[in-house]
């Protein structure tokens, strides 16, 4: 093999709200894109390469999150906590703890942040594969260790394409083996004035009627879960919620899912209305002066 060809590519910018590809990923690529875009993609980036990246972002302050990286395609997805979209997902972060506070589960609410979540070879500690989320909880009861997966984790997108929130939220079930329960997925679009929530969640494919007949030997097969989108409600500035599931304008974050264990007293689901989708959005727009 010649030197060239053993060599590794040089880390180049493949696409992000507007092209430059082929520039370097160095301080002036970034700070030219956080002025332009909250997410963009880099090619060639090989385990070694990304564990250069993992040490040297931490020492030099670069302002990015590592959206996601998978060692076998050598893509990483970087994501720019920009204002636009740090409001966005702390916003309904905030709203749910408060709610969850009001019924005395405010010590039990550990956040996570955009703590990093990843893969790597026990022998040589090469990255597998990493992402950070934007916001989330883990039960702080159930799940003491702090580098324990959430199991709510919402996701922000404003130049981010919806496509690429969804990988996310596979990458998720999948790299935590489905210990995060719920993944909210939020797209901002100044276009058309408007913030649409996804609600994942990892669920068997199978209807009950199917599920009670299956044989024992081949349980596991035919119960996998998939992700699974099961509510999408969309919030139009002028036009207020349209919901696109049956539950009339309410996103439900179910107890046991958040925080693995039955509620008692008044503790109940987490439940957004119309009125709490309402001050979330307005929240977003004032803030955002739009």
């Amino acid at each position: 093999m010649s030197s060239s060809a053993s060599q590794e590519a040089t880390p180049s910018i493949l696409s992000q709200a507007s092209s430059h590809a082929g520039d370097q990923l160095h301080r002036e690529s970034i700070r030219h894109l956080i002025a332009k875009s909250d997410a963009f993609v880099v090619s060639h980036v090989t385990p070694h390469a990304m564990g250069r990246i993992d040490k040297e972002r931490g020492e030099d302050g670069q302002g990015f999150r590592v959206f996601l990286y998978r060692s076998e395609n050598e893509i990483l997805f970087i994501t720019i906590p920009t204002h636009t979209h740090e409001v966005n997902h702390l916003r309904l972060d905030r709203l749910c703890y408060d709610i969850a506070a009001g019924m005395g589960l405010g010590s039990e609410w550990a956040p996570v942040g955009a703590t990093t979540y990843e893969k790597r070879d026990s022998v040589t500690n090469i990255i597998y594969t990493q992402g950070e989320g934007d916001s989330g909880m883990r039960p702080l009861y159930q799940r003491p260790a702090p580098g324990g997966f959430p199991t709510l984790v919402i996701e922000a997108g404003v130049t981010q394409s919806r496509s690429s929130l969804r990988m996310k939220a596979n990458w998720w079930f999948a790299t935590s083996e489905n210990h995060v329960k719920i993944v909210l997925l939020v797209k901002v679009d100044f276009r058309d004035k408007s913030i649409v929530i996804e609600k994942w969640k990892a669920e068997s494919q199978n209807p009950p009627s199917v599920a009670r007949r299956i044989t024992r030997a081949a349980t596991r097969a035919a119960q996998a879960l998939t992700p699974t989108a099961v509510q999408t409600v969309t919030i139009k500035r002028a036009a207020g919620i349209g919901p696109t599931s049956p539950r009339k304008g309410l996103l439900r974050l179910e107890f046991e899912n958040l925080f693995l264990r039955q509620p008692t007293g008044n503790e109940s689901d987490i439940i957004l209305g119309t009125t709490e989708l309402q001050v979330y959005a307005s929240d977003v727009w004032r803030t955002l002066n739009t």
